[in-house]
């Protein structure tokens, strides 16, 4: 019983090992679909190859799997590497298979003939049979008289006999002149030859730096260490070496930019702004006697015209024919005035400046030197509102509305009086405070007060201080007849006009010259009504023996002597009563007259000037007289 115990147990154990064998058990296999080492496929798992990507020349071709594991090529045609020599493929050899070639079948003296990777003919170990009369490439150059085409400048050299060596290698020993020999072959169209450059440079080729080169061929300096650096022309703005724009690149600015009102900026030869065609529009103009100072919207000074005492300001005595800056007055100035020969210019900050001729103390600097250049009048420092000149005579008014003169004062035309001249301002007492507008004639002068009052003062021979005398004044006294009402005053020579408040124009003193406007030559002791005008008008302008009238609707009318064509109606014929200036753009917002010329500033900022011109006082370049508008360059 024991024994049986035994038995079953050790029976029951084997049957338990039996059943723990898996069935499930993994072994590498071909045909399992899966590619096992030493397998290139397995069924239809080729690993992306093809006939193509295999290198077979049946691109067609169909790849397959045998029942191996191994590539079935059959499809896919032949090969380099197959063993098989296949000429019509561009194939010379297959591996040790060179289809009999040898060395010397290839024209070569010995040596050992080998296949390469891409089945053909490596004849790189073969050697070569010089001295046979067959030229063979590239092993040889040439055989005896045989150069194969060869010549010295195909060798790179200009002139000489190309030969050929012992070696069947070219001997250019007889060949001279070349690129890279060290001499620049002008004849041969070199301009360089290695380190020689012939003298050029990065700088004198117009760069900014580099170090220039020579090209391989030495017929050309290579520029490029040169335009890495940069230079004028290169469209790039170099601001490190001063340029301002290159070509159109103007680095986005404009005339405004620059501080102009208008205009096309460009840019010249040499980077640097080209401005000429920027523009600054005119604010104020100013004739004097025969030179003409205006100021534009940058506070600058540009005068033009007679400069025989320096009355320009520019440090110079010769006249110039069109507007020419004030260096020393490039900004900062809000009027100015001009007399016969001196020019005076007043400063935001209130103070004044004068230059031109000084002989009656006119500048009034305290000397009676002349100065060419703007000198300040030493006791107006400060609080200046405004600046009038007279022909050798200045005055101004301050903010507190007082009145100072000071110049020649031979008739009592500084008001002070006395007919002593002033080198300094002297107040004048006499009219009072509340001087709003001042005007300086010939010998005489007159001032407009807050209340719409006149007073004038100076020389009265023919009535121009209009007090219905012909007694000079010493001191300010009032006009008669105007009362009250004045919006604008002028004096001329000997005359003086008025607008009123109500648009009309009226004049007095003398009128030999029709000067006067109403239709005679008679002079006038008290204020006359110009003829013809009626109202509208918002301004008049006198010189010498003409005047002229701005009208609301921008005309203008001119009246009086007109012998350099300053009436500029198209004549040189008196005017007795206005007529109209011929050929004058619209939009005219300023009027003044010189002597004999007449200029008028345009709402865009532009001048016209017409009349005498004979010391270039029109700015227009030349010094021919112009009974018509023409306009003065910006």
């Amino acid at each position: 019983m024991r024994d049986r115990s035994v038995l079953f147990i050790i029976t029951a154990i084997c049957l338990g090992l039996s059943a723990c064998d898996d069935p499930a058990k993994t072994v590498d296999a071909c045909g399992d679909g899966f590619i096992d080492p030493a397998e290139e496929c397995d069924g239809s798992n080729l690993q992306g190859q093809t006939c193509e990507s295999l290198g077979h020349y049946n691109l067609n071709g169909t790849l397959s799997c045998t029942a191996t594991c191994e590539y079935d090529r059959a499809d896919c045609g032949g090969r380099c590497g197959d063993g098989v020599i296949e000429g019509e493929r561009g194939e010379q050899c297959e591996g040790g298979n060179l289809g009999g070639a040898t060395c010397e079948s290839q024209g070569y003296a010995g040596g050992s003939l080998t296949c390469d990777s891409a089945c053909h003919l490596d004849t790189s170990t073969c050697e070569s049979r010089c001295g046979d009369g067959v030229v063979t490439a590239p092993h040889e150059d040439c055989e005896g008289d045989d150069l194969a085409g060869g010549t010295c400048q195909t060798q790179g050299f200009y002139t000489g006999t190309l030969r050929c060596g012992a070696d069947c290698r070219y001997d250019t020993g007889d060949c001279d002149e070349s690129c890279g020999d060290g001499v620049i072959q002008g004849l041969h169209g070199e301009v360089c030859d290695g380190l020689l450059l012939d003298g050029e440079t990065c700088l004198r080729l117009g760069y900014y730096g580099g170090e220039l080169l020579c090209a391989a061929d030495c017929r050309s300096l290579d520029e490029a260490p040169c335009q890495a650096v940069g230079r004028c022309g290169d469209d790039l703005i170099q601001g490190d070496h001063g340029e301002t724009c290159d070509g159109t690149n103007l680095g986005g600015q404009d005339c405004t930019d620059l501080g102009f009102d208008r205009g096309a900026l460009t840019c010249e030869d040499g980077c640097r702004f080209d401005e000429s065609a920027c523009i600054l529009e005119y604010t104020q103009l100013t004739p004097g006697g025969y030179h003409t100072c205006a100021l534009r919207s940058n506070g600058s000074v540009w005068c033009w015209g007679a400069n025989n005492m320096g009355q320009l300001g520019d440090g110079t005595t010769t006249r110039r024919l069109s507007p020419r800056s004030l260096n020393s007055l490039s900004s900062g100035v809000v009027a100015l005035a001009a007399g016969e020969v001196h020019t005076c210019a007043l400063r935001t900050d209130g103070s004044l400046l004068c230059w031109g001729q000084n002989i009656y103390g006119q500048l009034g600097d305290g000397t009676t030197t002349d100065r060419h250049s703007p000198t300040a009048v030493g006791a107006l420092t400060s609080g200046v509102a405004a600046v009038a000149a007279g022909q050798y005579f200045t005055c101004a008014i301050k903010t507190n509305g007082s009145l100072w003169c000071w110049g020649l004062n031979s008739f009592g035309q500084l008001g002070d009086g006395t007919t002593q001249n002033r080198s300094v301002p002297t107040e004048i007492s006499g009219v009072g405070a509340g001087v709003t507008a001042m005007s300086g004639g010939g010998l005489h002068a007159c001032a407009l007060k807050s209340n719409g009052s006149v007073w004038c003062w100076g020389r009265n021979f023919h009535g121009q201080v209009g007090d219905n005398t012909t007694t000079d004044r010493l001191v300010p006294t009032a006009v008669s007849g105007l009362g009250s009402g004045v919006a604008q005053l002028s004096t001329g020579d000997e005359f003086a006009c008025v607008v009123k408040t109500d648009g009309t124009v009226w004049c007095w003193g003398r009128g030999d010259a029709s000067q006067l406007g109403q239709g005679s030559t008679a002079d006038a002791h008290v204020p006359v009504a110009v003829s013809l005008l009626g109202s509208g008008v918002t301004g008049v302008a006198t010189g010498t023996s003409h005047a002229c009238a701005l009208k609301t609707d921008g005309s203008v009318w001119c009246w009086g002597e007109n012998e350099k064509g300053q009436l500029g109606d198209g004549t040189v014929d008196e005017r007795p009563t206005p007529v109209a200036v011929t050929g004058l753009v619209p939009g005219v917002v300023q009027l003044a007259a010189g002597f004999w010329h007449t200029c008028a500033r345009i709402g865009d900022g532009s001048l016209w000037c017409w009349g005498m011109n004979e010391t270039g006082q029109l700015g227009v370049g030349t010094s021919d007289n112009s009974d018509v508008p023409v306009p003065v360059p910006f």
